[in-house]
Protein backbone atom coordinates (compact mmCIF):
# COMPACT_ATOMS: atom_id res chain seq x y z
CA UNK A 1 0.00 0.00 0.00
CA UNK A 2 1.35 3.44 -0.85
CA UNK A 3 0.54 6.23 1.67
CA UNK A 4 2.17 9.61 2.08
CA UNK A 5 3.81 10.35 5.44
CA UNK A 6 5.08 13.73 6.55
CA UNK A 7 8.66 14.45 7.55
CA UNK A 8 9.21 14.30 11.29
CA UNK A 9 6.87 11.44 12.05
CA UNK A 10 8.82 8.73 13.80
CA UNK A 11 8.52 5.44 11.99
CA UNK A 12 7.57 2.49 14.16
CA UNK A 13 8.75 -0.76 12.60
CA UNK A 14 6.26 -3.59 12.72
CA UNK A 15 7.73 -6.46 14.69
CA UNK A 16 6.12 -9.60 16.00
CA UNK A 17 7.01 -10.73 19.51
CA UNK A 18 8.48 -14.22 19.44
CA UNK A 19 6.25 -15.64 22.18
CA UNK A 20 4.33 -18.90 22.21
CA UNK A 21 1.18 -16.98 23.15
CA UNK A 22 1.27 -14.92 19.97
CA UNK A 23 -1.90 -15.34 17.97
CA UNK A 24 -1.70 -16.42 14.36
CA UNK A 25 -2.34 -13.67 11.84
CA UNK A 26 -4.37 -15.76 9.46
CA UNK A 27 -5.89 -19.05 8.56
CA UNK A 28 -8.58 -18.54 11.23
CA UNK A 29 -11.83 -16.63 11.12
CA UNK A 30 -10.51 -13.96 13.47
CA UNK A 31 -7.29 -12.41 12.21
CA UNK A 32 -4.95 -10.23 14.19
CA UNK A 33 -2.49 -7.71 12.81
CA UNK A 34 1.07 -7.65 14.12
CA UNK A 35 1.85 -5.61 17.21
CA UNK A 36 3.69 -2.34 16.58
CA UNK A 37 6.88 -1.93 18.62
CA UNK A 38 9.86 0.39 18.15
CA UNK A 39 13.15 -1.13 17.06
CA UNK A 40 16.68 0.18 17.39
CA UNK A 41 18.33 2.24 14.68
CA UNK A 42 21.91 1.75 13.49
CA UNK A 43 24.01 4.69 12.45
CA UNK A 44 26.66 2.93 10.41
CA UNK A 45 26.18 1.86 6.83
CA UNK A 46 27.99 -0.21 4.20
CA UNK A 47 27.39 2.34 1.46
CA UNK A 48 27.31 6.15 1.38
CA UNK A 49 24.10 7.75 2.59
CA UNK A 50 21.93 9.04 -0.27
CA UNK A 51 22.00 12.77 -0.67
CA UNK A 52 18.43 13.40 -1.83
CA UNK A 53 16.52 15.99 0.16
CA UNK A 54 13.84 14.34 2.31
CA UNK A 55 10.25 15.38 1.83
CA UNK A 56 6.93 13.61 1.79
CA UNK A 57 7.50 9.91 1.48
CA UNK A 58 5.65 6.98 -0.02
CA UNK A 59 5.13 4.03 2.32
CA UNK A 60 5.85 0.62 0.82
CA UNK A 61 4.76 -2.40 2.83
CA UNK A 62 6.78 -5.61 2.88
CA UNK A 63 4.30 -8.44 3.47
CA UNK A 64 5.98 -11.60 4.74
CA UNK A 65 4.66 -15.14 5.17
CA UNK A 66 6.64 -16.18 8.24
CA UNK A 67 6.42 -18.72 11.06
CA UNK A 68 5.86 -17.32 14.53
CA UNK A 69 4.41 -20.31 16.34
CA UNK A 70 5.19 -23.40 14.25
CA UNK A 71 8.10 -25.79 13.79
CA UNK A 72 10.42 -23.18 12.26
CA UNK A 73 9.53 -20.34 14.63
CA UNK A 74 12.82 -20.55 16.54
CA UNK A 75 14.68 -19.69 13.35
CA UNK A 76 12.13 -17.28 11.94
CA UNK A 77 11.99 -15.07 15.04
CA UNK A 78 15.63 -14.23 14.37
CA UNK A 79 14.91 -13.65 10.67
CA UNK A 80 12.03 -11.33 11.59
CA UNK A 81 14.29 -9.37 13.94
CA UNK A 82 16.86 -8.58 11.25
CA UNK A 83 14.11 -7.73 8.79
CA UNK A 84 12.72 -5.19 11.24
CA UNK A 85 16.18 -3.84 12.04
CA UNK A 86 17.36 -3.41 8.47
CA UNK A 87 14.06 -1.80 7.45
CA UNK A 88 14.42 0.65 10.33
CA UNK A 89 18.02 1.31 9.27
CA UNK A 90 16.89 1.96 5.70
CA UNK A 91 14.28 4.44 6.86
CA UNK A 92 16.61 6.28 9.26
CA UNK A 93 19.44 6.44 6.73
CA UNK A 94 17.12 7.52 3.88
CA UNK A 95 18.65 4.60 2.00
CA UNK A 96 15.77 4.62 -0.48
CA UNK A 97 15.01 8.32 -0.98
CA UNK A 98 11.31 9.08 -1.01
CA UNK A 99 10.34 5.75 0.55
CA UNK A 100 9.36 4.69 4.05
CA UNK A 101 9.30 0.91 4.45
CA UNK A 102 7.19 -1.04 6.90
CA UNK A 103 6.78 -4.75 7.62
CA UNK A 104 3.62 -6.81 7.93
CA UNK A 105 3.90 -10.46 9.02
CA UNK A 106 1.52 -13.37 8.58
CA UNK A 107 2.00 -16.43 10.79
CA UNK A 108 1.99 -19.35 8.35
CA UNK A 109 3.02 -21.75 11.17
CA UNK A 110 5.14 -23.79 8.72
CA UNK A 111 1.84 -25.16 7.40
CA UNK A 112 1.51 -25.25 3.58
CA UNK A 113 -2.28 -25.04 3.86
CA UNK A 114 -1.88 -21.51 5.23
CA UNK A 115 0.27 -20.25 2.35
CA UNK A 116 -2.56 -19.17 0.04
CA UNK A 117 -4.69 -17.64 2.83
CA UNK A 118 -1.58 -15.83 4.02
CA UNK A 119 -0.83 -14.40 0.61
CA UNK A 120 -4.43 -13.25 0.19
CA UNK A 121 -4.41 -11.67 3.67
CA UNK A 122 -1.20 -9.77 2.95
CA UNK A 123 -2.52 -8.64 -0.42
CA UNK A 124 -5.80 -7.46 1.12
CA UNK A 125 -3.83 -5.51 3.71
CA UNK A 126 -2.10 -3.61 0.92
CA UNK A 127 1.35 -5.18 0.75
CA UNK A 128 3.60 -3.87 -2.03
CA UNK A 129 6.50 -6.35 -1.71
CA UNK A 130 5.85 -10.03 -1.01
CA UNK A 131 8.45 -12.03 0.91
CA UNK A 132 8.78 -15.47 2.48
CA UNK A 133 11.57 -17.22 4.33
CA UNK A 134 9.81 -20.59 4.35
CA UNK A 135 10.40 -23.36 1.78
CA UNK A 136 6.76 -24.27 1.12
CA UNK A 137 5.15 -20.99 -0.04
CA UNK A 138 7.10 -20.85 -3.33
CA UNK A 139 5.52 -24.19 -4.23
CA UNK A 140 2.05 -23.39 -2.91
CA UNK A 141 1.92 -19.94 -4.49
CA UNK A 142 3.78 -20.48 -7.76
CA UNK A 143 0.75 -20.70 -10.03
CA UNK A 144 -1.14 -17.91 -8.28
CA UNK A 145 1.65 -15.31 -8.25
CA UNK A 146 2.59 -16.08 -11.84
CA UNK A 147 -1.02 -15.70 -12.96
CA UNK A 148 -1.39 -12.47 -11.00
CA UNK A 149 2.08 -11.21 -12.03
CA UNK A 150 3.10 -10.68 -8.41
CA UNK A 151 6.81 -10.82 -7.56
CA UNK A 152 7.44 -13.25 -4.69
CA UNK A 153 10.84 -12.79 -3.06
CA UNK A 154 11.99 -16.08 -1.52
CA UNK A 155 14.73 -16.97 0.93
CA UNK A 156 14.33 -20.67 0.12
CA UNK A 157 13.29 -21.74 -3.36
CA UNK A 158 13.88 -24.84 -5.45
CA UNK A 159 14.80 -25.08 -9.10
CA UNK A 160 11.31 -26.12 -10.32
CA UNK A 161 9.94 -22.73 -9.22
CA UNK A 162 12.85 -20.79 -10.78
CA UNK A 163 11.49 -20.88 -14.30
CA UNK A 164 11.54 -17.74 -16.46
CA UNK A 165 9.45 -15.78 -17.18
CA UNK A 166 8.00 -16.55 -13.74
CA UNK A 167 7.61 -14.05 -10.91
CA UNK A 168 9.42 -15.96 -8.16
CA UNK A 169 12.92 -14.70 -7.26
CA UNK A 170 15.27 -16.16 -4.69
CA UNK A 171 17.55 -13.94 -2.59
CA UNK A 172 19.53 -17.07 -1.83
CA UNK A 173 21.26 -19.69 -3.95
CA UNK A 174 19.41 -22.53 -5.64
CA UNK A 175 19.13 -25.74 -3.64
CA UNK A 176 20.57 -27.83 -6.47
CA UNK A 177 23.49 -25.42 -6.91
CA UNK A 178 24.30 -25.56 -3.19
CA UNK A 179 24.37 -29.35 -3.32
CA UNK A 180 26.60 -29.37 -6.39
CA UNK A 181 28.99 -26.93 -4.73
CA UNK A 182 29.44 -28.95 -1.57
CA UNK A 183 29.77 -32.29 -3.35
CA UNK A 184 32.40 -30.83 -5.67
CA UNK A 185 34.24 -29.23 -2.75
CA UNK A 186 34.21 -32.43 -0.70
CA UNK A 187 35.51 -34.47 -3.63
CA UNK A 188 38.33 -31.98 -4.17
CA UNK A 189 39.21 -31.14 -0.55
CA UNK A 190 37.77 -33.49 2.06
CA UNK A 191 37.50 -37.07 0.77
CA UNK A 192 40.39 -38.85 -0.92
CA UNK A 193 38.25 -40.92 -3.26
CA UNK A 194 41.24 -41.82 -5.41
CA UNK A 195 42.64 -43.77 -2.46
CA UNK A 196 39.56 -44.67 -0.43
CA UNK A 197 37.06 -45.14 -3.21
CA UNK A 198 33.69 -43.38 -3.32
CA UNK A 199 32.31 -41.90 -0.09
CA UNK A 200 28.97 -43.22 1.11
CA UNK A 201 26.50 -40.37 1.48
CA UNK A 202 22.80 -40.07 2.25
CA UNK A 203 20.06 -37.71 3.40
CA UNK A 204 18.02 -37.76 6.62
CA UNK A 205 15.18 -35.24 6.93
CA UNK A 206 11.50 -34.49 6.96
CA UNK A 207 9.77 -35.25 3.69
CA UNK A 208 9.45 -31.74 2.23
CA UNK A 209 10.00 -30.22 -1.18
CA UNK A 210 13.30 -28.70 -0.03
CA UNK A 211 14.84 -32.04 0.94
CA UNK A 212 13.40 -33.78 -2.10
CA UNK A 213 15.23 -31.13 -4.14
CA UNK A 214 18.44 -31.89 -2.23
CA UNK A 215 17.95 -35.58 -2.95
CA UNK A 216 17.41 -35.02 -6.69
CA UNK A 217 20.46 -32.76 -6.97
CA UNK A 218 22.69 -35.19 -5.07
CA UNK A 219 21.61 -38.15 -7.18
CA UNK A 220 22.17 -36.18 -10.38
CA UNK A 221 25.70 -35.18 -9.37
CA UNK A 222 26.61 -38.64 -8.07
CA UNK A 223 25.27 -40.37 -11.18
CA UNK A 224 27.75 -38.25 -13.14
CA UNK A 225 30.61 -38.89 -10.65
CA UNK A 226 30.24 -42.47 -9.34
CA UNK A 227 33.96 -42.63 -8.64
CA UNK A 228 33.58 -39.92 -5.97
CA UNK A 229 30.39 -40.83 -4.11
CA UNK A 230 27.97 -43.69 -3.59
CA UNK A 231 24.39 -42.56 -2.99
CA UNK A 232 22.86 -44.42 -0.04
CA UNK A 233 19.38 -42.98 -0.27
CA UNK A 234 17.06 -40.44 1.32
CA UNK A 235 15.80 -41.56 4.73
CA UNK A 236 12.73 -39.41 5.32
CA UNK A 237 9.91 -39.12 7.83
CA UNK A 238 6.73 -37.11 7.50
CA UNK A 239 7.41 -35.10 10.66
CA UNK A 240 8.47 -35.60 14.26
CA UNK A 241 11.70 -36.00 16.18
CA UNK A 242 12.20 -39.76 16.47
CA UNK A 243 14.97 -41.10 14.20
CA UNK A 244 15.60 -44.68 15.39
CA UNK A 245 15.23 -46.33 11.99
CA UNK A 246 17.03 -43.58 10.12
CA UNK A 247 19.94 -43.65 12.58
CA UNK A 248 20.31 -47.40 12.31
CA UNK A 249 20.28 -47.28 8.52
CA UNK A 250 22.83 -44.47 8.21
CA UNK A 251 25.26 -44.71 11.13
CA UNK A 252 28.06 -46.19 8.99
CA UNK A 253 27.82 -43.57 6.23
CA UNK A 254 30.74 -41.24 5.54
CA UNK A 255 28.56 -38.13 5.05
CA UNK A 256 24.97 -37.21 5.89
CA UNK A 257 22.85 -34.26 4.77
CA UNK A 258 20.80 -33.76 7.98
CA UNK A 259 17.37 -32.25 8.72
CA UNK A 260 16.82 -28.56 9.48
CA UNK A 261 14.22 -27.80 12.17
CA UNK A 262 14.69 -31.16 13.98
CA UNK A 263 18.49 -30.94 13.64
CA UNK A 264 19.35 -31.25 17.33
CA UNK A 265 17.15 -34.29 17.92
CA UNK A 266 18.85 -36.06 15.02
CA UNK A 267 22.38 -35.12 16.10
CA UNK A 268 21.84 -36.42 19.63
CA UNK A 269 20.22 -39.68 18.57
CA UNK A 270 22.70 -40.28 15.77
CA UNK A 271 25.92 -39.82 17.72
CA UNK A 272 24.56 -41.45 20.88
CA UNK A 273 24.02 -44.54 18.72
CA UNK A 274 27.62 -44.46 17.47
CA UNK A 275 27.04 -42.79 14.13
CA UNK A 276 30.27 -41.84 12.36
CA UNK A 277 29.23 -39.71 9.40
CA UNK A 278 30.37 -36.13 8.92
CA UNK A 279 27.41 -33.77 8.57
CA UNK A 280 27.05 -31.44 5.59
CA UNK A 281 25.00 -28.35 6.35
CA UNK A 282 24.12 -25.00 4.79
CA UNK A 283 22.33 -21.79 5.74
CA UNK A 284 19.10 -23.72 6.31
CA UNK A 285 20.72 -25.29 9.37
CA UNK A 286 22.65 -22.52 11.06
CA UNK A 287 19.58 -20.86 12.53
CA UNK A 288 19.33 -23.92 14.79
CA UNK A 289 22.97 -23.90 15.90
CA UNK A 290 22.11 -22.19 19.19
CA UNK A 291 20.16 -25.29 20.14
CA UNK A 292 23.25 -27.42 19.50
CA UNK A 293 25.07 -25.34 22.09
CA UNK A 294 22.16 -25.58 24.53
CA UNK A 295 22.29 -29.36 24.23
CA UNK A 296 26.11 -29.35 24.61
CA UNK A 297 26.49 -31.25 21.34
CA UNK A 298 29.28 -29.22 19.73
CA UNK A 299 31.88 -31.98 20.32
CA UNK A 300 29.67 -34.41 18.39
CA UNK A 301 29.69 -32.23 15.28
CA UNK A 302 33.36 -31.24 15.40
CA UNK A 303 34.60 -30.99 11.82
CA UNK A 304 31.13 -30.90 10.29
CA UNK A 305 31.02 -28.94 7.04
CA UNK A 306 28.86 -25.84 6.59
CA UNK A 307 28.47 -24.13 3.22
CA UNK A 308 27.30 -20.51 3.17
CA UNK A 309 26.76 -17.82 0.54
CA UNK A 310 28.05 -15.00 2.78
CA UNK A 311 30.82 -14.34 5.34
CA UNK A 312 30.47 -15.09 9.05
CA UNK A 313 30.82 -13.00 12.19
CA UNK A 314 34.59 -13.17 12.50
CA UNK A 315 35.23 -11.65 9.07
CA UNK A 316 35.67 -8.00 8.09
CA UNK A 317 32.95 -7.51 5.49
CA UNK A 318 30.54 -4.68 4.84
CA UNK A 319 27.22 -6.37 5.65
CA UNK A 320 28.76 -8.30 8.55
CA UNK A 321 29.77 -4.99 10.11
CA UNK A 322 26.32 -3.51 9.45
CA UNK A 323 24.65 -6.51 11.13
CA UNK A 324 26.88 -6.11 14.18
CA UNK A 325 25.96 -2.44 14.46
CA UNK A 326 22.25 -3.21 14.14
CA UNK A 327 22.49 -5.75 16.95
CA UNK A 328 24.34 -3.35 19.23
CA UNK A 329 21.64 -0.75 18.57
CA UNK A 330 18.95 -3.35 19.23
CA UNK A 331 20.25 -4.62 22.55
CA UNK A 332 23.83 -3.59 23.20
CA UNK A 333 26.84 -5.87 23.40
CA UNK A 334 24.68 -8.55 25.02
CA UNK A 335 22.53 -8.84 21.89
CA UNK A 336 25.61 -9.00 19.67
CA UNK A 337 27.24 -11.69 21.80
CA UNK A 338 24.06 -13.73 21.81
CA UNK A 339 23.71 -13.52 18.03
CA UNK A 340 27.33 -14.46 17.45
CA UNK A 341 26.87 -17.53 19.65
CA UNK A 342 23.44 -18.76 18.64
CA UNK A 343 21.64 -16.56 16.08
CA UNK A 344 23.68 -17.01 12.91
CA UNK A 345 20.49 -16.67 10.88
CA UNK A 346 20.49 -12.97 11.75
CA UNK A 347 23.70 -12.53 9.76
CA UNK A 348 22.86 -14.65 6.73
CA UNK A 349 19.43 -13.02 6.53
CA UNK A 350 21.02 -9.57 6.76
CA UNK A 351 22.84 -10.27 3.50
CA UNK A 352 19.68 -11.45 1.77
CA UNK A 353 17.60 -8.51 2.99
CA UNK A 354 20.26 -6.02 1.98
CA UNK A 355 19.94 -7.44 -1.52
CA UNK A 356 16.16 -7.01 -1.30
CA UNK A 357 16.58 -3.37 -0.27
CA UNK A 358 18.73 -2.81 -3.34
CA UNK A 359 15.99 -4.36 -5.50
CA UNK A 360 13.50 -1.84 -4.13
CA UNK A 361 16.00 1.03 -4.30
CA UNK A 362 16.91 0.46 -7.94
CA UNK A 363 13.24 0.12 -8.89
CA UNK A 364 12.38 3.40 -7.14
CA UNK A 365 15.32 5.17 -8.78
CA UNK A 366 14.12 3.95 -12.16
CA UNK A 367 10.38 4.69 -11.98
CA UNK A 368 9.90 6.88 -8.92
CA UNK A 369 8.43 5.96 -5.54
CA UNK A 370 4.86 6.83 -6.55
CA UNK A 371 5.09 4.52 -9.54
CA UNK A 372 6.44 1.48 -7.70
CA UNK A 373 4.54 -1.61 -8.85
CA UNK A 374 4.90 -5.34 -9.27
CA UNK A 375 5.69 -4.89 -12.95
CA UNK A 376 8.29 -2.22 -12.22
CA UNK A 377 10.01 -4.49 -9.70
CA UNK A 378 9.86 -7.39 -12.13
CA UNK A 379 11.39 -5.28 -14.90
CA UNK A 380 14.25 -4.28 -12.59
CA UNK A 381 15.04 -7.89 -11.71
CA UNK A 382 14.88 -9.18 -15.28
CA UNK A 383 17.02 -6.49 -16.89
CA UNK A 384 20.41 -7.35 -15.42
CA UNK A 385 20.02 -6.46 -11.75
CA UNK A 386 23.33 -6.31 -9.85
CA UNK A 387 23.70 -5.65 -6.11
CA UNK A 388 27.00 -4.27 -4.84
CA UNK A 389 27.63 -5.69 -1.37
CA UNK A 390 31.23 -4.51 -1.19
CA UNK A 391 34.76 -5.72 -1.80
CA UNK A 392 34.47 -8.80 0.42
CA UNK A 393 31.74 -10.36 -1.72
CA UNK A 394 31.30 -12.32 -4.89
CA UNK A 395 28.92 -10.84 -7.49
CA UNK A 396 25.22 -10.90 -6.52
CA UNK A 397 22.20 -10.41 -8.75
CA UNK A 398 20.27 -11.85 -11.68
CA UNK A 399 21.38 -12.40 -15.24
CA UNK A 400 19.03 -10.69 -17.68
CA UNK A 401 15.76 -12.58 -18.31
CA UNK A 402 16.98 -16.05 -17.28
CA UNK A 403 18.20 -15.98 -13.68
CA UNK A 404 16.12 -16.40 -10.53
CA UNK A 405 18.82 -16.87 -7.84
CA UNK A 406 20.73 -13.94 -6.31
CA UNK A 407 23.71 -15.86 -4.91
CA UNK A 408 25.89 -17.90 -7.24
CA UNK A 409 28.79 -18.84 -4.93
CA UNK A 410 29.38 -20.56 -1.60
CA UNK A 411 32.15 -20.65 1.00
CA UNK A 412 33.19 -23.72 2.98
CA UNK A 413 33.42 -23.69 6.78
CA UNK A 414 34.12 -26.31 9.44
CA UNK A 415 32.63 -26.44 12.91
CA UNK A 416 35.14 -26.16 15.74
CA UNK A 417 33.66 -28.55 18.27
CA UNK A 418 35.48 -26.95 21.19
CA UNK A 419 33.93 -23.52 20.68
CA UNK A 420 31.01 -23.96 18.30
CA UNK A 421 32.61 -21.44 15.96
CA UNK A 422 32.65 -21.71 12.19
CA UNK A 423 36.15 -21.62 10.75
CA UNK A 424 36.92 -21.08 7.07
CA UNK A 425 37.93 -24.35 5.41
CA UNK A 426 38.77 -22.53 2.19
CA UNK A 427 39.45 -18.87 1.39
CA UNK A 428 37.96 -19.08 -2.08
CA UNK A 429 34.41 -18.57 -3.32
CA UNK A 430 33.09 -21.73 -5.00
CA UNK A 431 30.61 -21.39 -7.88
CA UNK A 432 28.24 -24.18 -8.76
CA UNK A 433 29.88 -26.62 -11.18
CA UNK A 434 28.24 -27.10 -14.54
CA UNK A 435 25.67 -29.89 -14.75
Amino acid sequence: MKTATKLGIIFLALTLLALPLLAACGGDDEEEEPTKTPTATATSKPTPKPTGEPGEKVTLTIGQISDLTGAASVAMVVVNNILDDIVEWSNEQNFIPGVELKVLNYDGQYDPSKDVPGYIWLKDKGSDIFLTGLPNPPVSLETRVNDEKTVLICMNMDDPQAVPPGYLFSINMGTADIVRVFLKWIADNDWDWKTKGPAEIGLVAWDTTYYRAQEAAAKEYIDAHPEQFKWKGAHLITSGFKWDTQVENTKDFDYIMPPGAPLVSFIKQYYDAGGKARLIMCDTHISFFGLIGDAKLWPDVNGALVFLPSPMWNEDAEIVNLAKDLLVKRGGQTALNKAMQREHGYLTSAHQFYGMLLMIKQTVERVGAENFSQQALYDTLTSGFVADFGEAYAPWGYDPSTDRFGFDNQMAYRIDGTTGNLVRADREWWPAPAK
